[in-house]
């Protein structure tokens, strides 16, 4: 058997001498085949099946509700959904930084106090949201995303415990998550 495969491989090997331009283009072909399945499926393995970036992300749970989930529908599942350790909301946007000489508008979420815990997520600098913070009046407060603290903030390590305004209204920070935190979107 092995025998054989060496005269069919002599026989390709001598036919490839004498046709050396469809050997050229035969191995293009395969190279083009060969990268564009590679290129695919990392595509689908990044896009697809990529564990999200999150500790024991087989437990995280999202739910897409067609409108909005207000505060009682997330003190409700809190208090009597057993099979979950812990639940928060966020909701993306757009929001109006006005800090310094330049307005601006900066992509961001609201978040309930659990979000960080839910996510096992800890800040780069200062704190995530503590359990008062989620009352009315005590939820002034901010943790701002690493790339955003760089770029609007020059990476200031002060920025914590100062005011910023936000939509208008002052919010105080209280932390800077890391640069290799993604939020849920």
């Amino acid at each position: 058997m092995i025998h054989d495969l060496l005269l069919d491989l002599k026989v390709v090997l001598r036919g490839l001498r004498k046709q050396p331009l469809f050997a050229l283009s035969v191995v293009f072909l395969l190279a083009v085949g060969i990268g564009a399945n590679i290129l695919f499926f990392s595509l689908v393995y990044r896009v697809l099946l990529h564990p999200l970036s999150y500790q024991r992300p087989e437990q995280l749970v999202q739910l897409w509700p067609e409108d909005y989930v207000d505060k009682l529908i997330v003190a409700t599942l809190s208090e009597r959904a057993k099979s979950f350790e812990s639940v928060s909301a966020y909701q993306t946007g757009l929001f109006g930084l006005t800090e310094g000489s330049e307005p601006s508008m900066v992509q961001g979420a609201r978040v309930g106090v659990e979000y960080f815990a839910v996510l096992k997520a800890t800040p780069l600098l200062g704190r995530s949201f503590g359990a008062t913070e989620g009352r009315p009046g005590q939820d002034r407060v901010v943790v701002l995303g690493y790339d955003l603290w760089k770029r609007r903030f020059g990476a200031d390590r002060g920025i914590i415990g100062r005011p910023i305004l936000i939509d208008g209204e002052s919010r105080t920070v209280v932390g800077v998550m890391p640069a290799d935190f993604r939020p849920l979107e």
